[in-house]
């Protein structure tokens, strides 16, 4: 079992969410452990991520750190706003809205076809990550039916947010941290506090999961500043 993993599986509570490929709801000790391309779910068809993460977050009775990653952040900075009583802090894990936008291909009708044709060795050379059941997992789920087009078309809609969601950044009242790799550093400014792991780029939960367990432990990890 992994560090990350380990963590979760303490008594605090965690609602994860994070964009990459799996389309599985695990639940550790109380909290709540999501692990996919949020655009996947064949759930998210007919209504939009914000309401999904609403029916998600419904039966929870206790203040989770709702914990985001990449396009994910979008959506929980937004329940946090809406829902303040209901969190206890907000942890964005490669905020994409903070960091440079991808290139416009990745945007395109072409990165549909690419997707749902690319081996999971070359999708882990893409993204920076591991090679192993993770990328295969994600080259799995994007040749399902849908699911290519579903990610562009929430990158799409991520990339048409940014300002919004930058704007929310500055209204929110739940503590905030930012985690994010030296190698994809946030390019706009921000007054929360600021984790870069050296080495690492826009998946630090899979190239460093230790260190982005200690960060969720609650651990001042080096390299932490305001």
């Amino acid at each position: 079992m992994s560090r990350l993993a380990r963590v979760l599986r303490t008594g605090r509570r965690f609602g994860f969410l994070i964009a990459r490929g799996h389309s599985r709801l695990r639940r550790y000790t109380g909290a709540l452990h999501l692990v996919e391309w949020a655009a996947a779910l064949p759930a998210l068809r007919r209504r939009s991520v914000d309401a999904w993460l609403d029916g998600l977050m419904e039966p929870v009775r206790t203040r989770p750190a709702l914990v985001a990653h990449s396009l994910a952040c979008g959506p929980a900075l937004r329940f946090a706003v809406d829902h303040p009583d209901r969190v206890s802090e907000l942890v964005l894990v490669s905020p994409a809205f903070l960091q440079a936008p991808p290139p416009r291909l990745t945007r395109s009708a072409l990165a549909v076809a690419l997707l749902r044709r690319v081996s999971a060795a070359r999708l882990a050379r893409f993204l920076g990550v591991p090679a192993g059941p993770a990328a295969e997992s994600a080259a799995a789920d994007l040749r399902r039916r849908g699911v290519a087009r579903r990610v562009v078309a929430a990158m799409r809609t991520g990339a048409a947010a940014r300002d919004r969601s930058r704007a929310l950044l500055d209204r929110v009242t739940v503590p905030v941290r930012i985690v994010v790799g030296s190698a994809d550093p946030l390019t706009a400014a921000t007054v929360h506090p600021v984790t870069e792991l050296a080495g690492a780029g826009h998946y630090p939960q899979l190239t460093h999961p230790a260190e982005v367990a200690r960060h969720l432990s609650g651990a001042a990890p080096a390299g932490e500043h305001p």
